[in-house]
């Protein structure tokens, strides 16, 4: 009888354990080849409402925890950067008067970064177009005090003047799409210059992600400077992603980082809809973000208005088993430690035949890739 050894690199990305990488990537490869198919859903991200009480059974917020490691000493990162990073949120939306500060906050943002309130969902992949909150609309401001504050924060970010913000709404885009360039450049966080996430359109630095933390938001000093300083040295982290071509005056924050990848996005997003479900939050306690708790009854709402589809949400468990995994053998599950999606994979031997591998100082493509392309 012949035995064979089954080697998992690419970590479970729902409550399943078992992912083989054809299937985690199947819609990405057909994307240049197929790329009209989901055009007429209209890609774009939508952003949900606080929660109802669900309770997932792994922990949403295990991506942007590996996110934030990779912005600590921890991930090869300054010391400083994760709390600077912090700290630019609650600048940003200091920019209200406390009118709009209480609409924010009555809709769950922590302002004060106590943790205690129930925040706001945004749930799908990075890089798709934005358009305004579905459940989360905020009225116009009362002043135009309110509104040159929220404008402010433009100019130190290095926004394009052809996309001037003034209500709350622009200031939420303007913090999703910042966001993203953390996430990106945390799944993208080779130990050599790459093009992958990218989708070939250029090339990231070796570690972007300590490069982004090497600048300016590095000083350990620059929480007390706040102000201008503040989202200056923000702008600057988010650049090494929105501006690996070194050419760009200006940021457009309703645009992604280029159209390959956000067609990429899109397609992860049909994906997340349709097969890999999966709890997505954060907390802004554990990470470096602000809340945005996990809800899966506006999750799968949004799947159906985004896409025309409901997700079937133990699809994974039912196909892979979940993590019942005592009648198997013969597996090894790989994980990088600067991986974002780590902690939502396999990471203790369950047998003596079922054996995870913790790789150190990689993410789990490099090790499937034998160049930086």
């Amino acid at each position: 009888m012949v035995e064979t050894l089954i080697f998992l690199y690419v970590p479970s990305i729902s409550v399943q354990a078992t992912v083989s990488s054809s299937q985690s990537h199947r819609y990405i490869s057909t994307r240049t080849s197929k790329p009209r198919k989901f055009a007429k859903r209209q890609c774009e991200r939508q952003w949900l409402t606080p929660p109802i009480g669900e309770q997932p059974a792994v922990d949403p917020g295990a991506f942007a925890k590996g996110v934030t490691r990779d912005a600590t000493a921890a991930g090869g990162a300054s010391p400083s950067c994760a709390a600077n990073v912090r700290h630019a949120w609650h600048e940003i939306l200091g920019r209200m008067d406390g009118t709009a500060v209480r609409r924010v906050r009555s809709s769950g943002i922590d302002i004060e970064g106590t943790g205690q309130t129930s925040g706001v969902l945004r749930t799908s992949t990075p890089g798709t177009k934005r358009k305004p909150p579905r459940r989360m609309q905020f009225e116009k401001p009362e002043t135009a005090a309110l509104s040159k504050s929220i404008g402010s924060v433009g100019a130190p970010l290095r926004l394009c003047p052809s996309q001037p913000l003034s209500t709350p709404d622009d200031l939420m885009a303007v913090m999703y799409w910042l966001q993203d360039a953390f996430d990106y450049l945390a799944m993208g966080n080779y130990p050599y210059p790459s093009s992958y996430i990218l989708n070939g359109d250029g090339t990231l630095p070796a570690y972007p992600f300590r490069v982004a933390c090497s600048g300016a938001i590095a000083n350990p000093q620059l929480a007390a400077v706040g102000g201008d300083a503040l989202l200056s040295a923000l702008a600057d982290a988010v650049s090494v992603f929105y501006n690996y071509t070194g050419d760009k005056p200006c940021f457009n924050y309703t645009q992604g980082v280029n159209p390959a990848t956000q067609d990429d996005g899109d397609l992860w997003g049909y994906q997340y809809c349709t097969e890999m479900f999966m709890p997505m939050g954060r907390d802004g306690v554990t990470d470096m973000f602000w809340p945005q708790p996990w809800n899966q009854t506006l999750a799968v709402e949004q799947c159906q208005s985004q896409w025309g589809v409901k997700p079937k949400v133990t699809w994974a468990d039912t196909v892979f088993g979940g993590r019942s995994l005592t009648a198997a053998s013969n597996i090894v599950w790989s994980n990088g430690d600067l991986d974002p999606w780590a902690r939502l994979g396999v990471t203790t031997s369950p047998s003596p035949s079922l054996h995870a591998v913790l790789v150190q100082v990689r993410i789990q493509a490099s090790r499937s890739r034998v160049t930086g392309v």
